[in-house]
């Protein structure tokens, strides 16, 4: 199950995610993070899991390879198949966890988090607001132009 990788071996070399990080829709207390195995079966292998998630398994148990994280970002609406948008970066501090299977490279990992849904309806509200500050200019420069224009009438009438 090594192969079918699709997200980006350049942005894994860097360091950072290639696919957003989502807040863990199990436990909804943490944002997913992104880690490569250790174990010698799947050793460099990326997968992303719910920060409470232990190898024991107990915690969190949201836990997936990259190529079924980006299937269930996909499915969930998180991300459009042929996205080229991957939301904000966020830094997340990895210091603290023991070294294991699934530990972050160098303790901090540039991480993806993607609010999609949320930025569309920040840019919908923004939009009307801007609807609505254009529309009162257009009102605004009305009143301007009849007060202009009844201010000639009345100089050309008594002048």
């Amino acid at each position: 199950m090594d192969g079918g990788y699709t997200a980006s071996a350049s942005s894994r070399r860097m360091g950072k995610p290639a696919l957003p990080l989502i807040q863990c829709p199990q436990c909804e207390l943490k944002t997913i993070v992104w880690r490569k195995a250790k174990t010698s079966e799947n050793y460099g292998r990326i997968f992303y899991t719910c920060p409470s998630h232990q190898r024991d398994g107990t915690g969190c148990d949201f836990w997936y390879w990259e190529e079924y994280y980006e299937q269930y970002l996909i499915k969930g609406g998180y991300l459009q198949a042929c996205s080229g948008s991957r939301g904000k970066r966020q830094v997340i501090d990895l210091h603290g966890e023991g070294e294991g299977e699934g530990e972050g490279v160098g303790g901090r990992q540039v991480a993806e988090q993607i609010e999609d849904k949320q930025l569309v309806k920040k840019m919908n509200v923004l939009i009307e607001i801007g609807s609505e500050i254009f529309l009162l200019l257009k009102c605004f420069v009305a009143c301007c132009v009849c007060i202009l224009a009844i201010n000639i009438y009345a100089l050309f009438r008594n002048g």
